[in-house]
């Protein structure tokens, strides 16, 4: 394919031409293409970590738990420490509320990075799914000893709801989760849990960068 050598003098080589051929379907909307071509890539055993994870946002996008966890595993045999795929492998496990498994690994993501909040943060949630309190009480004093985000917690009484408990644990985690992910140092984090006529409600605010406008449909 590179009859003057042109190609390969520039690092053009087969596996970056594809690369960009995947980057540019993924640019254009065209998501089936860019999964086909960045599927390629790891059947050949890639060792570029973006690789994995791209094709996993575009798993989850789909809806694709299944394969998005596949590709997180084979990125992860390639580069252990990629701290994109772990990241994205952990928000998978808690968004499913799969507490046990998720404690395995964050108690080995702590033990590799044991200043990032983020990984107590969701353990504490984890053992809380558990009803393990105490050890989610130490966690979120761990945070409180490292992390310089004020985190304040309103509510007007104790609120009882009925409901499935998955699915309510899988929501709430989810919106506190992004907030101190997305949070800067020195932000401010507000958790408001109240009830009315019209139900029951609890409110997310924070000082963080927020979604781009242009998703707001997609997602609300």
């Amino acid at each position: 394919y590179d009859v003057d050598g042109l190609l390969k003098q520039n690092n053009l080589t087969a596996e970056v031409l594809e690369q960009m051929m995947a980057f540019s379907a993924m640019n254009n909307g065209e998501d089936e293409k860019a999964i086909l071509a960045l599927t390629a890539l790891v059947k050949k055993g890639t060792l570029e970590s973006s690789i994995y994870s791209n094709l996993a946002k575009l798993h989850l996008k789909g809806g694709d738990t299944t394969a998005a966890l596949n590709v997180i595993k084979s990125g992860k045999q390639i580069n252990e420490a990629d701290k994109n795929l772990i990241n994205m492998e952990l928000d998978i496990f808690l968004k499913q509320g799969r507490s046990k498994e998720l404690i395995t690994k964050l108690d080995a993501a702590i033990a590799d990075d044991p200043g990032n909040t983020i990984y107590y943060f969701a353990r504490a949630i984890s053992y809380e799914g558990l009803d393990e309190t105490e050890k989610a009480a130490a966690d979120y004093d761990k945070i409180l000893d490292i992390d310089k985000r004020e985190v304040t917690s309103e509510q007007n009484k104790r609120i009882y709801i009925s409901g499935d408990e998955r699915q309510l644990y899988s929501a709430i985690s989810n919106l506190v989760f992004n907030a101190v992910k997305y949070t800067p140092d020195n932000g401010k984090i507000e958790l408001i849990w109240w009830q009315d006529q019209k139900g029951f409600h609890f409110s997310v605010k924070d000082t963080g960068v927020g979604i781009e406008s242009n998703r707001h449909e997609t997602i609300f």
